[in-house]
Parts: C-alpha cells; sequence; structure tokens
C-alpha cells in the first residue's frame, strides 16, 4: 500500500489502530481487530459492569466464546502491550466496565472502552478507607478525542460511590 506523504503508516497499519507490533515481556494478548469506526453512532453509548466473576469465567483461553468481557481484553491488551491485562481479568479478583457503541454491523454493539479495576477497603486511624484500585483503562484510538474517555471514567466514578462507598480512585 502506498504511504500517504504526511504519514509513514500505511492504510492497512493504520486499520489496526492500537495493535501493538509486540512487547518486551512476552505477553501474549488475544488478537484485536480496530472496529470501523464509520459504522458506530457514539453518540449512544451505553456501559456494562462485568463482574470479577465473570471476567474469570469469560476470558478464557483462545477458543473461548466471544463477550463483552473478551472484548475488554482485547482492547486492554493491544491499547497496553506491556501489562498483561489478561491475567488481572482472568485472576477474579477484578471487574471491568465495557463502554458499548451501538454499530450498523454488529447489532450487539461494538466495545470502543473499558476498564478493569477492584474495589478495595483498608482500615486506618479507626475508620475504613474505601477505593477503587484502577489497573487498565483504554478506549479505542480511533475514537479518542470525543471524550469517550471522559465519560467512562464519569461511569468509573459513580460506580465506584454508588456500589462500594469508594472515597477516590487509586492508578498506577
Amino acid at each position: 500500500m502506498a504511504e500517504s506523504p504526511t504519514d509513514s503508516k500505511t492504510v492497512e497499519e493504520d486499520k489496526r489502530s492500537t495493535k501493538s507490533a509486540g512487547n518486551a515481556k512476552g505477553i501474549i494478548h488475544l488478537p484485536y481487530e480496530a472496529p470501523d469506526v464509520d459504522t458506530l453512532d457514539i453518540t449512544q453509548l451505553s456501559f456494562e459492569f462485568i463482574s470479577a466473576e465473570r471476567c474469570a469465567k469469560e476470558t478464557g483461553g483462545v477458543d473461548a466464546p466471544e463477550t463483552r468481557a473478551r472484548a475488554v481484553t482485547r482492547l486492554v491488551g493491544a491499547y497496553i502491550p506491556a501489562v498483561d491485562g489478561p491475567t488481572y481479568m482472568r485472576s477474579g479478583d477484578y471487574s471491568a466496565i465495557a463502554l458499548i457503541a451501538p454499530s450498523k454491523i454488529n447489532g450487539n454493539g461494538v466495545v470502543v472502552g473499558g476498564c478493569v479495576f477492584r474495589p478495595q477497603a483498608h482500615a486506618f486511624r479507626g475508620g475504613t478507607c474505601r477505593f477503587i484500585e484502577l489497573a487498565l483503562f483504554a478506549v479505542e484510538n480511533l475514537c479518542q478525542g470525543r471524550s469517550l474517555g471522559r465519560q467512562l471514567m464519569a461511569y468509573l466514578k459513580r460506580h465506584a460511590v454508588d456500589n462500594y462507598r469508594a472515597q477516590s480512585i487509586l492508578t498506577f
């Protein structure tokens, strides 16, 4: 394919979007293919909470059926290749939230963002500090710049307060 004069990436490379060329840690991620953004309606987003139990069950081997949990695993694996997202998801300790955009092609919608987290509570000075440990957070590259990350973070914050009485979100 011909290269554009302003960008050294070919059109085929651009379609892969967040797909990494590999990583130095030998982490193997599920294959990822970027969605056709022109078929998505990012003005009608929805969110799906995926429990830690579902994450552990649904992110199994290569031949496991495709689910929202696997779609989040694929996305964060492609977007954050140096971190072993599948291990987080399979551990049974981490939950996830999928950001879903309706699609003209896929009637169930397409995962265009997601985060992987776990609630924490630690006793200190006679009280308890409740927070969310945010392990992974990603939005499809081709969908960035449209406030999707902001909406996903706002949803995570509401979820954290409403369900875990979390006082803050810790990232690393």
